[in-house]
């Protein structure tokens, strides 16, 4: 004891560029080290191993608080990671997110992240914990599932864009702690994710794109499932029009808005990206049934002394407040589609069946990225990779009938660029076979199935009664006229 007090009482010194030495107190039982953080603020690290074992674990401590501080990290052992997810929700997700993106990010805060990460020291939060984290949420968790007639619970595991959901909330709170200087790297680079896998695609084909435009017919919303098929607009872009955004002279319609709706009131947003902002041509069936809807539209609101203006949404209700998008999804799209016995797709198919169709029928997809809106081509070529075989076999043959080109010309034309290689000639006089040399015979008098001696050649058509078996391995048969041709070993005449 006296040589563990005879080091406290020589360890009392100060050094003012390496913080307060180790101290040993009793009264807590354990050893102290005190230092200044970023902030000038004096803080202390502890050790509760007795010896000089313990003088050393907060020694090192100390210094790896001086090293952060150095760097301007401000260390707070009270902050954990729900109190950073909370201040990043309030302070910068409302800067850069949409209104329905945040009200989804609180969620996954709220049931994901919390209960895994969120008492955590965020000083001391550390890959394993994500990794842990990750873990715990994708084990299977009872969920209580609600009928008409009963309410059981039963496992069930979330899918795994879930999974990715939340990490990617976590890695943009965690990017910015390190900004802030609250630590020094992101804990959650690097983590394991599930792989990533994209909801099942199921556009319509012509013949039900055609059966479900007819089904529109008379429809209230007719207009709406139109432009959703004819154009590839998103639902929220579409509820979001107003009249304003129609050119009737250049049959043209702006997209400038999104509207969705949350927590009972309506939220009229910028669309998705930058590229989201576009025009689209319409066609002239599509400009005369939207001046129908319009007049339509202003008699059920002159109804109930509202004047229709440009102002006004395209798509509204009896009362002149614009359509719910679940609504229009559950009560609209889903018994129309049963009524024209359709699969039942999304509503997001629809887009996914105008692009799949502009594809196959030969549009460049540069156009077709633009008029949906993508930030990119490459994302129109990678998410319909499968319209583009049948766009490469159309353009090859769109290229051989401008070229005036049949099949059979392209096949001769490559069957001549070939090597010349012996061929079987049946001369006509003799009946006798004889063999061309490579390059021998040519002349203007000779035709293309000439012969040396005036004969004709020989088509290359094995004979169905032998094969190369009864030749002993070493030669064919063809046949010419029903009389079989025996010829020289394989390797003489390989190709005619």
């Amino acid at each position: 004891m006296r040589s563990i007090i005879h080091d406290t009482m020589a360890a009392t010194r100060r050094d003012k560029g390496s913080g307060e030495q180790p101290r040993w107190r009793p009264s807590e039982g354990r050893w102290r080290a005190r230092y200044v953080d970023a902030l000038g603020v004096r803080r202390s690290v502890y050790s509760s191993t007795p010896g000089r074992a313990g003088a050393r674990e907060a020694a090192a401590k100390r210094d790896e608080a001086i090293r952060r501080a150095e760097l301007g990290i401000v260390s707070n052992p009270h902050l954990t990671v729900g109190d950073l997810l909370e201040r990043w929700l309030t302070e910068v997700a409302p800067l850069r997110l949409r209104p329905s993106s945040l009200v989804r990010y609180r969620g996954i805060i709220r049931e994901q992240l919390l209960p895994t990460v969120g008492r955590i020291p965020l000083a001391a939060l550390a890959p394993e914990h994500v990794a842990r984290a990750y873990a715990e949420l994708a084990a299977p968790r009872e969920v209580t599932i609600n009928h008409a007639r009963a309410r059981y619970t039963e496992p069930r595991a979330r899918s795994q864009a879930a999974i990715r959901y939340a990490h990617a909330v976590l890695h943009r709170a965690l990017d910015q702690a390190v900004i802030w200087r609250l630590i020094e790297r992101n804990p959650a680079t690097g983590a394991v994710l599930p792989r990533r896998s994209r909801p099942e695609m199921r556009p319509l084909s012509t013949p039900e794109a055609r059966r479900f435009l007819e089904a529109t017919g008379g429809h209230p919303l007719e207009a709406l499932f139109t432009l959703a098929l004819t154009t590839g607009m998103r639902k929220g872009e579409l509820l979001g029009l107003r009249w304003r955004d129609v050119d009737w002279a250049t049959r043209r319609i702006s997209i400038h808005h999104t509207l969705v709706r949350l927590h009972g009131r309506w939220w009229l947003g910028d669309p998705k990206t930058a590229k989201s902002e576009r025009s689209v041509t319409l066609t002239d069936p599509t400009i005369d049934l939207l001046r129908a809807h319009r007049a339509h539209q202003a008699e059920r609101l002159l109804a109930i002394g509202h004047r229709l203006t440009d102002d006004d949404f395209l798509f509204s209700d009896d009362a002149g407040d614009p359509l719910w998008g679940r609504h229009v999804t559950t009560r609209e799209f889903g018994p129309l589609l049963r009524q024209a016995e359709l699969p039942p797709i999304r509503f997001h198919d629809l887009r996914h069946t105008f692009a799949t169709l502009q594809l196959a029928a030969g549009t460049n997809p540069k156009i077709v990225s633009e008029v949906l809106g993508h930030k990119d081509v490459a994302i129109t070529l990678d998410r319909y990779s499968h319209a583009l075989p049948t766009m490469q076999t159309e353009a090859m043959a769109r290229l051989d009938a401008l070229l005036g080109r049949s099949p059979l010309d392209a096949a001769d034309d490559a069957l001549g660029e070939a090597p010349q290689e012996p061929e079987l000639w049946l001369d006509q006089e003799s009946g006798a076979a004889a063999i061309r040399p490579v390059g021998g015979h040519k002349g203007s008098d000779k035709g293309p199935n000439k012969g040396p001696h005036g004969g004709r050649r020989a088509a290359k058509r094995p004979d169905p009664s032998s094969d190369q078996a009864e030749n002993g391995g070493f030669g064919t048969a063809y046949r010419m006229r029903g009389i079989p041709v025996s010829c020289v070993p394989v390797w003489v005449i390989e190709r005619v």
